[in-house]
């Protein structure tokens, strides 16, 4: 692993920054534009850093509680449940399905939900096992392992790009989102979910927050930066949302996640049922705002 020393702030180039934490990659703040980062940055071979073990406990958290095995049958659940909020949120926009490429797309678990709600879908990921488990688990056979810069999509184009939890890994964000858009169709929508380091929780815990993954994580978004950036590779910001963990009422009310599940899969297709779940959301956002960890955008790529 190899640390690069930064001379200009990845997003906006100036060279002037302050130390917010002294790690052993320390974390600065740009004085210029405010993104933070690591400087200087480690270099990760993403392909092995990924494998199975990561998904079965042995990221890197803050503490051994957290290092949790996301492929348990309990916790796809309640990622599942998480991933049909973002296909709605999407088809509030673009209703009627259509590409779908989901960069980082891990398991499956977001490419699953569009499936099921009529999307061609598409996935790409760095890692050797998540791909392999997608395919198997839910049946998504367009899956490729590799960098975005790896894997030539034969000119294809998509109405929607979402990336979970990627953007933070970028080395080079700007220049990398541009090629990302190339793959977008003009007025397509791109989707991003990053954690938010001017939340309360990053705020109150410094650097031990639990989002600061060295060396995983090289950088750190607030939604003033996040917005600048999408500004800058030429996109129009239409949503943001910062939501706040479930409360499992749906299960209960159902008697169990699966009874819930056939029950949202038959409500959803009413506006009203759609129109008060959004309702509930943002409701529950605004009144835990100490809850609320991470950034969703919704973005939609400029026609010209």
């Amino acid at each position: 692993m190899n640390n690069i020393e930064l001379k200009a702030c990845p997003l906006c180039g100036a060279n002037h920054f302050t130390e917010l934490y002294a790690l052993e990659s320390p974390v600065v703040r740009c004085e210029h534009c405010s993104l933070v980062f690591l400087n200087p940055q480690p270099r990760v071979e993403h392909q092995g850093f990924y494998d199975e073990s990561y998904y079965r406990g042995s990221s890197l958290k803050k503490s051994d509680e957290d290092n949790l095995d996301v492929l348990e049958s309990g916790k796809v659940q309640v990622r599942l449940e998480s991933c049909q909020g973002v296909v709605d949120r999407v088809m509030g926009v673009i209703p009627d399905p259509g590409s779908w490429l989901d960069i980082g797309c891990g398991p499956g678990f977001l490419l699953s939900q569009a499936k099921e709600r009529g999307w061609q879908c598409t996935g790409l990921d760095s890692s050797p096992f998540a791909p392999q488990f997608a395919r198997e688990r839910f049946g998504l056979d367009d899956v490729h392992t590799g960098l975005i810069e790896d894997v030539d999509f034969a000119g294809k184009t998509f109405d929607v790009i979402s990336m979970q939890h990627v953007i933070e890994h970028l080395y080079e964000p700007v220049p990398t989102m541009r090629e990302i858009l190339k793959l977008l169709k003009p007025g397509g929508v791109l989707y991003l979910e990053t954690p938010d380091i001017s939340s309360n929780a990053a705020v109150r815990d410094g650097a031990d927050w639990e989002h600061i993954k060295i060396p995983e994580h090289v950088l750190y978004f607030s939604q003033p930066t996040l917005e600048r950036l999408l500004q800058d590779i030429g996109c129009d910001v239409l949503t943001v949302a910062k939501p706040v963990p479930g409360t499992g009422l749906m299960n209960k009310v159902c008697g169990g996640a699966e009874r819930a599940k056939r029950f949202y899969a038959v409500a959803r297709k009413f506006p009203l049922f759609e129109k008060l779940v959004n309702r509930v959301r943002s409701s529950r956002e605004r009144s835990m705002p100490d809850m609320a960890e991470d950034i969703h955008i919704l973005a939609r790529k400029r026609k010209n």
